[in-house]
């Protein structure tokens, strides 16, 4: 039972769905937000939801996460690299959208 934890959706609240979400949805934006304001304020609700977590057994899978939560808030906030993450995002979307 210990493997169907998904530290995500319980810490998180991010729906289940395989693999790691991306970094808007990881901070719970919409895909491709653009007011860095809202991006921060994100970042911010998501590293303070993780901080209030009791350290304990599963303290190596929040530090992991609030690593995440850092480096999405890192890319999105930066123009340079917002711009090249987003470019890879819709580059992944066009073989879907076309099946």
């Amino acid at each position: 039972m210990e493997n169907s934890f998904n530290p995500y959706a319980e810490w998180l609240g991010i729906a289940r769905r395989s693999g790691r979400p991306n970094h808007y949805a990881l901070l719970g934006l919409e895909p491709f937000e653009s007011d860095t304001a809202a991006i921060v304020a994100a970042g911010e609700r998501g590293m303070a939801q993780l901080a209030r977590m009791e350290p304990g057994e599963r303290e190596p899978q929040r530090q992991q996460l609030t690593a995440e939560v850092q480096r999405a808030r890192q890319i999105l906030t930066n123009a340079a690299s917002k711009k090249q993450y987003d470019e890879l995002l819709r580059q992944k979307a066009i073989p879907r959208s076309a099946a």
